[in-house]
C-alpha cells in the first residue's frame, strides 16, 4: 500500500469517536476562527476583487461566499474564500505546515454546502487534512523554503483535496484520484516577499490552492484519473517538493492528531514577530514612553525568525511584507 492510498483510507475510516474531545474543539475554533478572519479580509480591497471575480468568473449558485451572501460556483466560493480568510494575517499557524487554515476551511465549507455533508464529516475532514498536511509539511518544508515553493499552494492543495473528497462522501478510488490531481495542481513561490511593485499573490495562494482542491475533486467525480505514486512515486510529490520519502512519519496516523499543535495569533503577520509585539505593549502598558530617549533595541529570539532575510528587512518593499518584518513590527 503506497501513502495515497494509506491516507484515503485513514480518512475514510476515521469516525467522530476516534477523535480527542481537544481536537475537534480545534477543528470547530478552527471554522470560527477562518470565518471571522475571512469577514475581515472581505473588507480589504483585495477581498472585494476577489469577490468581484468569483462572482463575474465563477459564477454559480453552488456555495457562499463570505461577507457578501453572495453565492458561486463551488470553485468560486472556495476560491475568495481562499483569499479572504488570509489577507488579514490572523489565520492560524502551525509549525510544521504553515497555515493550513485558509486553503482547508473554506474547502469545507464549500463542499459542505454543496454537497449537503454532516457537521460531523466536516470536523472529520478537517482534523484528517491537518494529519495529513502536518506529516508532509514536517518532511518537504525546509526544502520547499529553501527553493522557495510557498507551502500554501504546495501541501495547502492537497490536504485541502483530501478534506474535500471527505465532504464529498467519495468512495475510495475517488478519494484517491482527487488527491492524486490535486497533487499535479499544487504550484506557488514566495517571490511575493520580495517584490517592491503591486503584488497579490501573498494571498492568492491560499486561493489558487482551495480552488484546485474542488478542482480536482471534480474532475475525480467525472472520472479522471490521477497517478497512484502522485505522493512518494518515484517523480511524485515528496520528491519533487522535498527530498524523498519517509514513510515512518506517518506511522502514529490515529494516534497522534495533529490539529492539536495549531496555534491561533494574537496579532496579524507572521507568527515570529509576535513576541517583540507582546514586549512593545507591555513596555507602553507600564507609562508614556518618549521614543526620542531609545538609543537602540537589542532583540534576542531564536535563529528561524530572522531568515530568510524578509524576517528582519528594515524596508520591506510592501505593507504585505511589513507584517513578516520583526524590525517593522516593533
Amino acid at each position: 500500500m503506497n501513502l495515497l492510498e494509506q491516507i484515503t483510507d485513514y480518512s475514510l475510516s476515521l469516525q467522530l469517536d476516534d477523535i480527542p474531545a481537544e481536537a475537534l474543539d480545534l477543528a470547530k475554533t478552527l471554522v470560527f476562527d477562518s470565518i471571522g478572519a475571512g469577514l475581515g479580509g472581505y473588507q480589504r480591497d483585495l477581498g472585494q476583487k476577489a469577490l468581484r471575480y468569483a462572482s463575474a468568473m465563477m459564477a454559480g449558485d453552488e456555495a457562499t461566499i463570505l461577507g457578501a451572501g453572495e453565492r458561486a460556483s463551488l470553485e468560486g466560493a472556495a476560491f475568495a474564500n481562499g483569499v479572504t480568510v488570509k489577507i488579514l494575517g490572523m489565520d492560524d499557524s502551525h509549525r510544521s505546515a504553515g497555515h493550513i487554515a485558509s486553503q482547508v476551511v473554506p474547502v469545507v465549507l464549500a463542499v459542505g454546502e454543496a454537497y449537503r455533508s454532516s457537521g460531523a464529516d466536516m470536523l472529520i475532514a478537517i482534523v484528517a487534512a491537518y494529519d495529513f498536511a502536518v506529516r508532509v509539511g514536517r518532511q518537504v518544508r525546509p526544502m520547499q523554503r529553501a527553493r522557495g515553493l510557498d507551502l500554501k499552494g504546495t501541501l495547502g492543495a492537497i490536504s485541502a483535496a483530501l478534506a474535500a473528497a471527505r465532504c464529498a462522501g467519495f468512495d475510495r478510488e475517488r478519494t484517491i484520484n482527487t488527491i492524486a490531481l490535486a497533487a499535479d495542481l499544487a504550484s506557488g513561490t514566495e517571490q511575493y516577499v520580495y517584490e517592491s511593485g503591486p503584488c497579490d499573490t501573498k494571498d492568492l495562494i491560499a486561493g489558487f490552492a482551495a480552488r484546485n482542491a474542488v478542482f480536482a475533486l471534480r474532475l475525480a467525480e467525472a472520472g479522471f484519473y490521477g497517478p497512484r505514486g502522485a505522493l512518494d512515486g518515484e517523480y511524485g510529490f515528496f520528491s519533487a517538493f522535498g527530498d524523498g520519502f519517509d514513510p515512518d512519519t506517518f506511522a502514529d496516523l490515529g494516534a497522534d492528531f495533529a490539529i492539536l499543535g495549531t496555534g491561533f495569533k494574537p496579532h496579524g503577520g507572521c507568527r515570529h514577530t509576535h513576541q517583540a509585539i507582546d514586549a512593545v505593549q507591555a513596555i507602553q502598558a507600564a507609562g508614556p514612553l518618549d521614543t526620542n530617549d531609545i538609543e537602540r533595541i537589542q532583540l534576542q529570539t531564536y535563529a528561524y525568525a530572522t531568515r530568510p532575510i524578509f524576517r528582519v528587512d528594515p524596508n520591506p518593499p510592501s505593507r504585505e511584507v511589513a507584517g513578516l518584518s520583526i524590525r517593522i513590527s516593533i
